[in-house]
């Protein structure tokens, strides 16, 4: 399968790479690739997942009316426009051992990522017990 091809594809090139950041696995995957043209990679946030779950049926209805050629491409346009929300308001909290374990490994990292780690938002309380 194709996608078989460009998970390693992806694989090899991070096989003697270290990433710290996020960031670097988008660079590292465009990078996988160089001809035919390199890969597309973009770095999504909480704001990119949206929720069509109220939508569903509307637009399976106008998809199955324009395979039967039934609609007119107007009323196909109008249907699927509609309004989205996004799924999450804010950046997920990551629980506060997950963020400490974090704070202690950025001893083995590179001084510049530090920052990005310090940032993370996390819970207030310890989910141990």
């Amino acid at each position: 399968m194709e996608c078989d091809s460009v998970h390693s594809t992806i694989e090899r090139q991070y096989k003697n790479v270290y990433v710290y950041l996020p960031r670097q696995f988008v660079v590292h995957s465009i990078t996988a690739r160089k001809l035919p043209i390199p890969y597309r990679a973009k770095l999504v946030n909480y704001s990119f997942f949206k929720n069509y779950s109220q939508k569903r049926y509307t637009v399976l209805y106008v998809l199955e009316e324009a395979l039967n050629y039934q609609a007119s491409q107007k009323k196909c346009k109008q249907y699927l426009h509609f309004q989205t929300c996004t799924v999450y308001t804010t950046e997920a909290k990551i629980p506060l051992d997950k963020w400490n374990d974090l704070q202690f490994l950025k001893e083995m990292m590179p001084s510049d990522t530090h920052s990005f780690y310090d940032n993370i938002s996390c819970e207030n309380e310890s989910r141990k017990m």
